[in-house]
């Protein structure tokens, strides 16, 4: 037995079913679709290839290529947040959440003509999950929340998706863009899979197919001709352009050379100036920017000291310390404001230098040992920046920190999982779409909290409480309670969120407020 899962920004009903119309993004309901020209997106850097088994890369950029051509089952309204059929026309849970049926639509084609349907599924998520002995099973499982076990067929267009643990949030996970979702051709698959080129040259199902890659230049899609939705292929032609630095990308969209890019904050000032261009912001659905501790190491796995770090810090200061933008208050969750799930009435420990020294004065006469530790941080100017406020005022407690910039990649998380650290920054970059992607992350049991060396009974009761939550109301309440344990437990310290910023010259049209890392460039028109 099976059972909708009802939410304000799940579907509002069967007019949504209507298919090719509400694919449309028309944002600025004035402004009709067009058919035709040609779409220009700066980006950071080169694809690296189109298969994600081969290149196992998370990043915003590559996802903006990636979605065009492949697509996925549902999709998420920027401006009204409401979650849209694409490949997929529903998703029910089971009574206890840990599976999800999805009914697929039919009559959706890969580029070269195999159809999308359940064995495509199976195929997809049997190769993440197993594949080369399973060994990147985990990078995928962890986009998707609680622990996917499989990808079973009901029936051609039917697939259930296994979760070990209650996911109710599937249907939020399953409409954002990130690797786990862009399934392939599977009998194009099998015949090609180990061929050198296969990561060259992909076939999906979404609206695009690739012209031509040009290693370090650009990646150039037009319109896929097997494509179910015809009639939202608007553009002939969407070039990604490689623009590494972003000074040039935003020099390329100011002087015409590009039509639309992602673009960070301290840039939207000079942009707003330009009255041929407009910016438009919105959730990156990123959990952001965050200190955490070694739990498991003296003397962090001290409550009293976790919270005299937390009460000697202005986390205001240490805000604008991280962005250079001084906002009215600090960030207190793992969502940030204009996030559906944000929880704004969460109390950390205050800005109290004197309740700080007091806990570091009990603490090191009991134990005879002072606080001093070192802060690993990320290779950026940005990250030291933020290390050295907080440095400061730590030191006005009586508590000594040094700093240490750490490698890129893999060689900064071996140490943390080995447990040979102690404080940390950390950026979260995995998607905070639904609670269940953000708690069960720092469940005892969650792979993920092996990088605080986290065994919290109360921490623990709490993730378990937002994944037993059903109805809208519950959920939130369950969330907002499992962020305040989190605060009250002091088991990390949150400072920023970033936000999505998407600057645009004045003939692109469709453009939405982004709701995640990513925007839909294969949804666009121009009108010039």
């Amino acid at each position: 037995m099976t059972r909708r899962l009802t939410r304000s920004y799940l579907f509002a009903g069967a007019a949504l079913f209507a298919g090719a119309a509400l694919l449309t993004s028309g944002a600025q309901a004035a402004d009709t679709p067009k058919r035709g020209g040609k779409l220009t997106v700066a980006v950071q850097q080169d694809v690296a290839g189109f298969d994600n088994f081969r290149v196992l890369s998370f990043a915003h950029f590559r996802q903006y290529i990636l979605q065009a051509i492949y697509e996925r089952m549902f999709e998420v309204d920027g401006d009204t947040r409401e979650i849209k059929p694409v490949h997929a026309l529903d998703a029910t849970p089971s009574d206890d959440f840990k599976s999800w049926r999805v009914t697929l639509r039919k009559g959706v084609k890969f580029s070269n003509g195999e159809d999308l349907d359940a064995d495509a599924y199976v195929t997809h998520f049997t190769r993440l999950l197993t594949g080369k002995k399973g060994r990147f099973a985990g990078r995928y499982r962890r986009l998707m929340g609680p622990y996917l076990e499989g990808v079973e067929k009901v029936d051609s267009h039917t697939v259930d998706f296994k979760f070990r643990v209650a996911n109710p949030g599937f249907k939020d996970m399953a409409a954002q863009p990130n690797m786990s979702w862009w399934v392939t051709a599977p009998k194009y698959l099998a015949e090609n899979k180990d061929k050198p080129e296969f990561n060259e040259k992909p076939v999906g199902a979404g609206p695009y197919m690739l012209k031509e890659w040009r290693d370090g230049a650009f990646v150039r899609l037009v319109r896929n001709p097997n494509y179910w939705n015809k009639d939202g292929q608007y553009l002939d032609e969407l070039t990604f352009l490689f623009i590494p630095p972003e000074v040039n990308r935003v020099n390329a969209l100011k002087a015409g050379n590009a039509d639309i890019i992602y673009v960070s904050r301290g840039f939207i000032p000079e942009l707003k100036k330009d009255p041929n261009i407009t910016v438009v912001s919105g959730p990156r659905l990123s959990v952001g920017q965050a200190i955490g501790f070694n739990h498991s190491k003296p003397p962090y796995n001290d409550i009293r000291v976790r919270k005299a770090l937390i009460h000697a810090l202005d986390r205001q200061k240490v805000t604008c310390a991280h962005t250079g933008i001084c906002r009215d208050r600090a960030e207190n969750d793992m969502y940030g404001e204009g996030h559906p799930w944000h929880c704004p009435a969460v109390k950390w420990p205050e800005h109290d230098p004197a309740k700080a020294k007091a806990l570091i004065d009990e603490y090191v006469k009991e134990t005879g040992k002072p606080i001093t530790f070192n802060v690993d941080h990320f290779p950026n100017a940005q990250a030291e920046k933020t290390v050295t406020a907080m440095i400061d005022m730590w030191r006005k407690v009586g508590i000594s920190a040094t700093q240490k910039a750490g490698p890129r990649g893999p060689g900064f998380i071996r140490p943390l999982l080995s447990g040979k650290f102690d404080i940390f920054t950390f950026v979260e970059n995995f998607s905070n779409a639904d609670p269940s992607l953000v708690a069960t992350r720092f469940h005892s049991k969650h792979p993920s909290s092996r990088q605080f060396h986290l065994k919290n009974p109360r921490i623990d009761a709490a993730v378990e409480k937002v994944n037993s939550a059903t109805g809208a109301a519950e959920r939130k309440k369950a969330s907002c309670a499992y962020q305040q344990v989190l605060a009250d437990e002091a088991a990390l310290i949150v400072y920023d969120h970033p936000r999505m910023h998407i600057a645009h010259r004045s003939h692109v049209k469709g453009v939405k407020k982004p709701f995640g890392y990513t925007f839909d460039a294969h949804r666009l028109w121009v009108d010039k």
